[in-house]
């Protein structure tokens, strides 16, 4: 986390929102993935993930 404190203390404010939707998308996905287990359900994404 430091080097990410790091990073966008010189981020401009439209990075910091790239960054904020890149972080989103990825926790989502990492939700599902490590939720298929529990749910029994294959690595089928429901909403297509576009460059952000």
């Amino acid at each position: 986390m430091e080097k990410f404190d790091e990073i966008t203390k010189t981020a401009s404010e439209e990075e910091k929102e790239r960054l904020k939707k890149h972080f989103i998308i990825s926790s989502e996905l990492e939700y599902m993935f490590f939720n298929m287990p529990y749910t029994g359900h294959n690595w089928l994404l429901q909403k297509q993930v576009t460059k952000v």
